[in-house]
């Protein structure tokens, strides 16, 4: 949490931060994963992106509606920063649309 405070997409350390946000991201308590999505969603860079797109595709299939809502708000980001991810979560983003949880369809409108 403070380095979502602290850091910014400029900050120099950030490739530091990279295999911790991908553990965080990968870890099975959903706070942790919550955590470690804002952060991304404040500081994505190129690198990070294209580093953390196989976690973050994972996740728009968690079984756990609120970490896939928050992925689906971060893939944005991520495309932002790194549109060749487009690529790897599309198909996973439509599965979403058809999703019977109003909360993961209302979160990919």
């Amino acid at each position: 949490h403070a380095a979502s405070q602290s850091f910014n997409d400029d900050t120099p350390v950030l490739l530091l931060i990279t295999n911790q946000l991908r553990k965080d991201l990968s870890s099975t308590n959903e706070f942790e994963v919550s955590l470690a999505l804002d952060l991304l969603s404040r500081i994505a860079t190129l690198d990070l992106a294209r580093d953390l797109t196989p976690e973050v595709f994972k996740l728009l299939s968690t079984s756990k509606v609120f970490v896939r809502k928050k992925a689906i708000a971060v893939v944005l980001r991520v495309f932002d920063k790194y549109p060749d991810a487009v690529r790897v979560c599309f198909k996973r983003l439509v599965e979403n649309l058809e999703s019977f949880d109003p909360l993961v369809v209302t979160a990919m409108i």
